[in-house]
């Protein structure tokens, strides 16, 4: 019997052509927008419409603690962001986006506020250095609990994703499940199992529902770019509705985006983590969606007369 990952995985398409074909025809006339002309036909290709909407933003934070973590700070820094103060926080106001903050699997829930969506799947992983991170049927459920946080959240009116990480240790796991897929193996949830952490299967879950919902998601440049790069390894059709808000903040995020074939919207130097490097990019989202509605002018320009 096919599983909840495996339903949503099937249920990815292709971006729509016929959308993408109109947003062109929109933008012609313009000239010298770059990437963003890039992304407005991707947001119509993803949203399967030429006028894509993109009101209604979040910014998911999943928060876990590693084994390889001298210090572990997830609660900490989980508790930050839910009382609106961190970086995120003030970014995503900036672009008018919510943010939801996920209890993954931090080391010390006890210091948790209410704001916390409690969604752990265990309470830190194994130091991927020294022995596999997960049992397969953790990383399972961490894959499946992305799936349902996404679908419920599109439940209640979603039209981009944003995709942050907090939790120490994470560096090593991204350098393992880079190293792992580039190596070319054929079993990205063994990857995910023996190499990543619960915060990456949140987010490579959650990733893949945005993409079977048709909901484009914006990847902050910090530890996100290894749970996409599994989410693609899973079902290569979900990177047309994947945007790489901004550049990887280490050379291993950098790796990850590349093992994907993702080039970042943005390269503002932002290493914070957290969302903060996807909220910043939401505003060209908002811009390219912006061009797609409001066509050039077709004024003719007046005739000077002697």
């Amino acid at each position: 019997m096919p599983t909840a990952l495996d339903q949503t995985i099937a249920e990815v398409e292709p971006p729509s052509e016929t959308a993408m074909d109109a947003a062109r025809s929109r933008l012609a006339g313009r000239s010298g927008l770059g990437a963003l002309e890039a992304l407005a036909i991707q947001l119509a290709g993803a949203r399967h419409v030429a006028l894509p909407p993109v009101a209604r933003k979040r910014v998911v934070v999943a928060c876990a603690d590693h084994g390889a973590a001298e210090t572990p700070d997830g609660a900490a820094r989980a508790a930050a962001i839910a009382g609106g103060g961190a970086t995120v926080n003030v970014l995503a106001r900036a672009a008018g986006a919510e943010v939801t903050v996920v209890d993954c699997g931090v080391r010390d829930p006890d210091s948790l506020p209410p704001g916390v969506v409690p969604l752990a799947i265990g309470r830190g992983t194994a130091d991927v250095r020294r022995e596999p991170a997960m049992p397969r049927e953790a990383a399972v459920e961490a894959l499946d609990t992305g799936v349902a946080l996404v679908l419920s959240l599109a439940g209640r009116g979603l039209d981009v994703l944003a995709l942050g990480q907090a939790g120490a240790g994470a560096n090593a796991a991204v350098e393992a499940v880079v190293a792992a897929l580039r190596a070319g193996c054929a079993d990205p949830v063994d990857v995910l199992a023996r190499r990543g952490g619960y915060d990456l299967g949140v987010l490579a879950g959650g990733l893949l529902a945005a993409a079977a919902l048709r909901i484009p998601t914006v990847l902050d440049g910090a530890v996100v770019p290894a749970a996409a790069a599994l989410a693609v390894a899973l079902a290569p059709a979900a990177r047309a509705y994947v945007v790489a808000g901004h550049a990887g903040a280490t050379a291993a995020d950098a790796d990850a985006l590349a093992a994907a074939a993702l080039a970042p919207l943005v390269d503002l130097g932002i290493t914070a983590g957290e969302g903060a490097g996807a909220a910043v990019a939401l505003p060209a989202v908002d811009a390219a969606a912006r061009l797609l509605r409001e066509p050039p002018s077709r004024r003719r320009l007046p005739i000077a007369l002697d």
